[in-house]
């Protein structure tokens, strides 16, 4: 069952990029991130009965008042990412968390590096290539990372990624993951709140707009599903098949936007995807 629920997370995840996508911008992100605020903040009301309200030490809050910060930046630079690029070319860039977690894991939480995670990164490394490759030269995939603004900004939500990913880790460690789920969706929905009260952004009809309603829906499913599957088996397990979320975008990408380059992308991502499997589960 781990395996349905782990599916379905990458399914939903990739659901709601693909709603942003076709949104073209027409929301701030701040917007967005209200939006999907608002479903959040429900799925945590649904499972307050399960929630068990104990004692959590200081440097729990320490930790997600450091995270916030992080996650508000890869937020805003993941919807700006899949506004200024092709899904199926800028989401394959999340698969570099995992070379990036061989960096900060062993800072953080002291993992080290083996052979199998080398021959992960290798893969990552050469699957952007291939993603990025557009002409018969040595350094088109450099050109082209140079100017898809996209891409670049899907590295940094990569890399702050690599560092909420172990804040999480801890906090969670600290509490437990109903718990923190709990408490992040409403810092969210009160912080987006106050982001749109300050900057006097308008607040979105979220239910006049079919994409807005979709992208949070699909974003809170897709966060249940996590908490079910991260229940029913090894963390590592589950995360590596919720990766594929970035394969399956990249499709999404492909079929409704008619992207370029199908061959080449799906076949950069897919590599992309398993090296970030490999990573996960034995680097």
């Amino acid at each position: 069952m781990w395996l349905i629920y782990s599916l379905l997370t990458a399914f939903t995840q990739a659901g709601a990029d693909a709603c942003v996508k076709g949104l073209r911008g027409k929301y701030h992100p701040w917007q967005m991130l209200w939006a999907r605020s608002i479903f959040w903040g429900a799925l945590a009301l649904i499972l307050l009965p399960w929630v068990s309200f104990k004692a959590t030490p200081l440097s729990f809050w320490a930790i997600l008042a450091a995270d916030l910060p992080l996650e508000l930046a890869a937020i805003y630079l993941y919807w700006k990412a899949i506004e200024h690029s092709p899904i199926s070319l800028s989401l394959p860039f999340l698969s570099f968390t995992p070379l990036f977690l061989l960096i900060t894991s062993p800072l953080l939480t002291g993992e080290r590096l083996s052979l199998l995670g080398i021959a992960g990164v290798v893969l990552v490394v050469v699957g952007s290539y291939i993603l990025l490759a557009e002409e018969n030269s040595p350094i088109s995939s450099i050109k082209t990372l140079k100017r898809e603004k996209g891409c670049q900004m899907m590295l940094g939500v990569a890399m702050i990624y690599s560092i909420t990913a172990n804040l999480g880790k801890l906090a969670i460690n600290l509490s437990s993951p109903t718990f923190v789920v709990v408490v992040f969706s409403a810092e969210m929905l009160v912080v987006s709140t106050l982001i749109l009260k300050i900057t006097k952004i308008e607040t979105p009809m979220v239910l006049r707009e079919t994409l807005l309603t979709g992208m949070g829906i699909l974003s809170a499913l897709s966060l249940l599903f996590h908490l079910i599957g991260i229940s029913l088996v090894q963390v590592p397990y589950m995360i590596a098949v919720k990766r594929t979320s970035v394969l399956w975008g990249a499709i999404l990408g492909i079929i409704i936007f008619k992207e370029s380059r199908p061959l080449g992308r799906l076949a950069g991502g897919s590599l992309m995807v398993a090296g970030a499997v490999v990573i996960s589960l034995w680097g």
